[in-house]
């Protein structure tokens, strides 16, 4: 699967789950941002068994931008 195909999946996915519109009235981007920057450090932190720099990458990045979100 390509990304593309991958964002739209995820995208339909959400929007059928979610059923309201995909816009700043209805969505509070900056903390869904944050919370998913969250997930992403745990399932690196859990990742590191396979491939720890990689996870480390990640999960750096991830509490970098959590931070610069945070300002």
């Amino acid at each position: 699967m390509t990304f593309q195909k991958a964002l739209k999946a995820k995208f339909d996915k959400g929007a059928r789950e979610h059923n309201q519109p995909w816009d700043l009235d209805h969505i509070d981007a900056r903390s869904e941002m944050q919370d998913e920057l969250l997930d992403l450090y745990n399932y690196a932190k859990l990742y590191a068994d396979i491939d720890r720099t990689t996870a480390l990458e990640i999960m750096l990045w991830a509490k970098d931008m959590w931070h610069t979100l945070n300002e």
